[in-house]
């Protein structure tokens, strides 16, 4: 265990994350039949093709009339766990359905449960990047280039809004965000937060300024290696997130646990960018003393 922990760190350090999780144990649910009878939810759901699928898979594939069904029995707890430890709004989320998020979230799923290594659905969700296209807002999985801080997060295949046609004008991320107990700052047992995930992404100032957005964001949160999401900002070279950063308040000045300060890794990197981006904010603040003391910071 000790072992995999150092190699989770080292991957982390070198921008080289790679899966360690998968949710493709749960078997895809059958496609609706055709039927010329009522599509109502307990006529969908009653069908014996279908009754054997559980809340998990229904979640998974966007099967939102058996989520319906399913949470319609009594005594039945939205927020249960899998074998896998993911919640049914782990699934919806990590597979972009949308429109179950938002039925399970009203239905009182909570988004801060921790899953496999600690991750919540906020993570999950924050975990992808944005892109614009035809005016629309589309996520993207993240690759290994442009990798989650910590490497554990999900990387199996799942439709995203472009391929699957579905409208992400709204993102999962705000509608997780928008829940009265969503806690923005939550961390995941590496101790990052969806601030760190969301500012380790390439091209995701979209979901990074949803995060800010909220109240109470800590913006130099760190994580078990001491490390803040503009170290995460800087390593994975996203000049955009790194200045909402600075702009935020994020401290330029702040070594993690090796000593290394965002500026030491945007440098080692080659993210041109971020070096100067963090040179002229350090000279804006102290001047040419507070550049150099970052440098030789200790």
């Amino acid at each position: 265990m000790d072992n995999d922990k150092t190699k989770l760190m080292n991957m982390h350090r070198n921008g080289t994350c790679s899966s360690w999780l998968g949710m493709n144990t749960v078997a895809p649910a059958p496609p609706q039949r055709k039927t010329s009878r009522s599509t109502c939810v307990a006529n969908a759901v009653e069908e014996p093709e279908n009754s054997h699928i559980s809340l998990f898979q229904a979640a998974r594939d966007g099967r939102l009339d058996i989520v319906k069904n399913k949470l319609a029995k009594p005594r039945r707890d939205v927020d249960k766990k899998d074998k896998e430890k993911s919640t049914a709004l782990h699934y919806a989320v990590r597979f972009n359905n949308i429109e179950v998020v938002k039925y399970l979230i009203k239905k009182g799923a909570n988004p801060n449960i921790p899953g496999e290594d600690g991750a919540t659905p906020i993570h999950y969700a924050a975990r992808y990047k944005s892109t614009q296209s035809t005016g629309d807002v589309h996520a993207e999985q993240a690759t290994i280039d442009n990798a989650e801080p910590t490497g554990h997060l999900l990387t199996v295949e799942s439709p995203d809004a472009l391929d699957s046609g579905k409208d992400s004008s709204e993102s999962i991320l705000s509608c997780l965000l928008q829940a009265s107990n969503a806690n923005v700052n939550c961390q995941d047992k590496y101790g990052s937060t969806p601030l760190h995930y969301a500012a380790a992404t390439k091209g995701n100032r979209k979901f990074v300024e949803e995060i800010i957005k909220c109240e109470g964001v800590d913006f130099n949160a760190q994580n078990k290696q001491k490390a803040t999401p503009l170290h995460d900002a800087c390593t994975h070279g996203n000049p955009d997130v790194a200045r909402i950063l600075i702009q935020e308040g994020a401290k330029l000045r702040a070594p993690d646990d090796k000593k290394m300060t965002p500026l030491h890794y945007a440098a080692r990197d080659k993210r041109l960018e971020c070096v100067k981006l963090v040179v002229e904010a350090a000279k804006e603040e102290g001047g040419d003393d507070l550049v150099k003391d970052i440098i030789v910071a200790v």
